[in-house]
């Protein structure tokens, strides 16, 4: 096993993990799924511990220490060369609040017996290191949790991950026997696939099927694509068997991290019915899911055995049937509105609600539902509370539980196809334009650096050359006017010719949660 590290160490030094920030692993979308699924007594956010197994270069871990500086976080990560560029842009941004070491997950603990954390991160760590790891993994997360804590650990899952192996099994049929670096290896993998996808004569359904990983082949970086689809490991699971092997670490499984993911609210009724009928249990109910839908990976949300919350508090939100409060939490949508044109049987007033990135629209004839909804889209970029979105649409005024279970029944719906967002915190995100625009520092400077940039909902975005410039300048120092001139003068416009079209790019920049409130 020790060669097997060794060779990780090499390869990870040799082409970085880049990564990204995700979203779903921050511990405010963590606490929020835990609520939801029945979990009591998750961290607040704004002041936890949290620590990420496998931080690359911190690109993740980094972001949530400056928009959360009450709490505390520890990357560790087993390659020097990613520690290293990752302490340099902490110290550049000069936080205080997290520390970057370089640690071999298997020796980590023993020198740091009495650390705890409310939150542990494991993205792109199981699926991609030895049986031995993956066992010290969970056994990590067994000890250093917090008694409410909450372990997010990503994998490669089954069934839909059988169909990846292809790509592995055609790489080392095509590379075998030469003495390739790994860029090297990742090109000729790719001219392999791309022969195979364009040269196949088989059943179009195993074609179409090359397609698809040809065409994945050639939107993964160099980085990811090797560390992703190559590496020495590639473990993929079915839940049922993480599950198990997280119950013999004293773990116990909550959810599934990847709201949009689960695919239950976008069944047939019928079907709805038949997956209740073979099941009531969590794990199998998603398993069932799993078979039906094909997927391929998992983030999954771990507790400790001995948390509070019993096992049978627990439940699948995703079920329109769960009951669910949502008082307390804040509520968020980018919203677009419009009629409901071509669909037959449409009551008078229904209107079709969708937002960007959505995987479906939803309908509704309700005024109270339509009026949230057009609540939020005003609000947006602002996260409002649920008890004031309700009093704002009026539904405080005649039958108050009524309301509120109407309101949580469509919101949920609309959390899981990605129309709004759920927060368990008051957010930073604010929906007026300042006259002193300012972006985080980690944005000035990953706009200077990177591909992508972190905005304070804690995704990547990726502007134009242009926008980099801008965004290098939005320091909180220089006023909209300065800005425009400095814009004009250092970019010839970038496609922007006049002063109304520069405000509705900044506007933009605030609508994408980039822009800090007014200090």
């Amino acid at each position: 096993m020790d060669s097997q590290i060794d060779q990780l160490r090499t390869d990870y030094d040799a082409v970085p993990y880049l990564s990204d920030a995700f979203a779903a692993s921050h511990p405010d979308n963590l606490r929020t799924i835990a609520t939801l699924a029945g979990f009591a007594g998750a961290a607040d956010v704004t002041r936890c511990r949290v620590l990420e197994i496998g931080c690359a270069i911190g690109r993740n871990l980094i972001p949530m220490a400056q928009t959360l500086p009450g709490s505390t976080f520890v990357g560790i990560d087993l390659s020097p060369k990613q520690i290293e560029i990752g302490k340099r842009t902490v110290s550049e941004l000069g936080l205080a609040n997290i520390e970057l070491r370089v640690r071999d997950l298997m020796d980590f603990g023993a020198d740091e017996p009495a650390e705890r954390f409310d939150y542990i991160i494991a993205h792109g760590i199981y699926s991609w290191v030895p049986a031995a790891v993956r066992d010290r993994l969970f056994d990590v997360c067994g000890r250093m949790l917090s008694p409410a804590g909450l372990a997010y650990i990503s994998y490669l899952a089954l069934p839909g991950s059988q169909l990846r192996q292809i790509v592995r099994d055609l790489s080392a049929f095509h590379c075998r026997g030469a003495a390739l670096d790994p860029l090297e290896r990742a090109a000729r993998t790719r001219e392999a696939v791309a022969f195979a996808a364009q040269a196949a004569p088989g059943p179009q359904v195993y074609k179409s099927l090359l397609s698809g990983l040809d065409a994945a082949a050639k939107r993964s970086s160099d980085w990811s694509f090797l560390h992703d689809e190559l590496e020495l490991v590639n473990h993929a699971v079915y839940l049922e068997q993480f599950v198990a092997e997280a119950a013999r670490h004293q773990l116990r499984y909550v959810a599934d991290a990847h709201p949009t993911q689960e695919i239950f609210p976008y069944l047939l009724p019928a079907t709805q019915q038949q997956v209740r009928q073979f099941s009531t249990d969590l794990v199998k109910r998603q398993q069932y899911l799993d078979y039906l839908e094909g997927r391929a990976y998992h983030a999954s949300i771990l507790c400790r055995a001995d948390a509070g919350t019993k096992p049978e508090d627990l439940r699948f939100a995703a079920d329109p049937q769960t009951r669910i409060s949502l008082v307390g939490m804040h509520v968020a949508g980018r919203i677009v509105e419009e009629a409901p044109d071509g669909v037959a049987g449409a009551a008078p007033g229904t209107l079709r609600f969708g937002a960007r990135g959505a995987r479906v629209k939803l309908m509704s004839h309700d005024p109270l539902v339509i009026s949230a909804y057009r609540t939020l889209r005003a609000a947006w970029p602002r996260a409002m509370p649920f008890e004031e979105l309700l009093e704002a649409c009026g539904g405080s005024s005649v039958d108050p539980q009524a309301a509120a279970e109407t309101l949580t029944r469509n919101l949920m719906l609309a959390y899981y196809v990605g129309i709004v967002e759920l927060w368990t915190r008051p957010t930073i995100f604010v929906g007026v334009d300042p006259q002193r625009p300012r972006v985080t520092p980690l944005a000035r400077l990953e706009a200077s650096t990177s591909a992508s940039v972190v905005n304070l909902r804690h995704q990547p975005i990726n502007p134009d050359a242009a926008l980099r410039q801008l965004l290098q300048q939005m320091d909180g120092t220089r006023s909209r006017d300065e800005l425009f001139e400095l814009w004009m003068r250092t970019t010839g416009g970038g496609g922007v010719k006049d002063r109304a079209t520069f405000d509705r790019l900044l506007a933009e920049l605030v609508a994408n949660s980039c822009v800090l409130p007014d200090a």
